[in-house]
């Protein structure tokens, strides 16, 4: 009986032990997935997780610092395309404004928190990748910002991943970037083992931003910025020096500092060169694959119409070739040019016309494309539907006013490919047009 009693007492302490810690442990590592700023979360994981369940919580902090590996994989890090990711709590807004006025009127590359990184479930993702690709992490050093969870959350990536990377890595410059990154790594507040520039501010004064959220913490701001300005500019100065930058006049900083506020505000954010290549490239592979939804949301977000890949085709003429037929429409309603051309000179009608989308044909031929644009090689729309045997292509071409009596640079025209390739139905329509030997 004594036994049954022990082992009931066992079972029941390990139940009183395990199920709190486990629990507790994983509330605190998923609350990493918010950007929870309160301390609460922040003391269940580095506290009450590993006295209560010490093994599971060696196992979610070793987990979390392979992450980078797996974002990685083989290639190893990511090519830098930022000057500095800086970390901020957002109730710091104003001195993160000032500090990005700095760094941009030097020409500094900047992804900025709370702008680039919006409340969600995908904003840790997006975090790491703006800490992985940035040549240094600048930190806004203030009491507030050590009590922000997803500050503390940044900081602990960017040190496992620094970690991770070579120092030939550590020495590459950011390409196309004329920002002068020996400055910032020159300064007594660059840490060689982290890659991180802690800058201590005085914490904000405004206790009612305590229960602001971001963009309502930056539309305030934009109403106190003038005042903020005069008692802190010499602040700003100082900070500018000791990070070994010159700080710009009020006259130019001010109205970078507003611009900055207005994107944390909500407001829509230009795009730096770098992004606008990706969604330009991003648009060029949805429309190769016919994902319309995403093809409209890139338009929306800045894409370009007329981006061109390396062969020098336009998200049209790549959507036309596959057959993407609302894809098509898309781009046409967008302001795409139905006559543009790309690599060796083929538009959108003649890409269509030799694949055979009919649907597309009729669509372009209906949008004022020309059916009697040449390639490079002098062949029209009509000749290409010919030589394939495209039937109702040529049909939607003749309809359209293609002319048959158009010959390419050999002397040769549509009839002469039809009649090369055996097609007897095509010759009659070519014929019934006019044409002629």
């Amino acid at each position: 009986m004594s036994y049954q009693v022990s082992y009931l007492l066992l079972g029941l302490g390990m139940t009183l032990w395990l199920v709190p810690g486990v629990t507790l442990c994983w509330m605190g590592w998923f609350a990493q997935f918010r950007r929870d700023e309160s301390r609460w979360f922040h003391v269940v994981y580095w506290l009450l997780g590993p006295l209560l369940f010490p093994p599971l919580w060696l196992a979610m902090d070793l987990f979390d610092r392979i992450r980078c590996f797996r974002a990685w994989g083989r290639s190893g890090p990511p090519p830098k395309t930022w000057d500095a990711f800086l970390s901020y709590s957002h109730w710091d807004c104003l001195w993160a404004s000032a500090i990005y006025g700095v760094l941009r009127l030097c020409k500094a590359e900047v992804f900025l928190d709370f702008v680039a990184i919006q409340r969600g479930p995908a904003w840790r993702s997006v975090a790491e990748a703006g800490i992985f690709a940035a040549d240094t992490f600048l930190l806004i050093e203030s009491p507030d910002s050590s009590r922000s969870e997803a500050v503390q959350f940044e900081i602990r990536r960017r040190r496992q991943s620094y970690a991770a990377t070579s120092q030939a890595w550590r020495n590459l410059p950011v390409p196309d970037s004329t920002f002068p990154d020996h400055l910032l790594k020159g300064t007594p507040l660059f840490k060689h083992e982290t890659g991180i520039i802690a800058v201590p501010i005085p914490g904000s004064p405004h206790a009612n931003w305590k229960y602001k959220t971001p963009s309502q913490t930056a539309s305030s701001s934009i109403a106190n910025l003038e005042g903020w300005l005069e008692i802190n500019l010499p602040a700003v100065h100082a900070t500018a020096a000791l990070l070994g930058l010159d700080c710009p006049p009020r006259q130019l900083l001010e109205p970078v500092m507003r611009e900055y506020l207005g994107w944390a505000a909500g407001g829509p954010k230009p795009l730096r060169p770098s992004e606008q290549f990706r969604i330009d490239n991003e648009l060029l592979t949805r429309a190769r694959e016919g994902d319309q939804d995403a093809a409209r949301s890139l338009l929306k977000r800045g894409a370009q119409i007329g981006t061109r890949g390396a062969r020098g085709e336009t998200p049209l003429l790549l959507a036309a070739q596959h057959g993407h037929l609302e894809i098509v429409k898309v781009m046409l309603a967008a302001g795409a040019d139905p006559n543009d051309t790309g690599t060796p000179g083929r538009t959108a009608l003649i890409c269509a016309s030799k694949s055979g989308h009919i649907e597309v044909v009729r669509e372009l031929v209906a949008s004022g494309a020309n059916c009697d644009r040449e390639d490079n090689h002098g062949i029209t729309a009509l000749m290409w539907a010919a030589k394939h045997r495209h039937t109702e292509v040529v049909e939607t071409l003749l309809r359209g006013g293609a002319d048959v009596r158009v010959r390419d640079l050999n002397g040769h025209t549509a009839l002469h490919r039809a009649r090369r390739n055996h097609s007897a139905e095509i010759e009659r329509l070519l014929r019934d047009a006019g044409a002629a030997e």
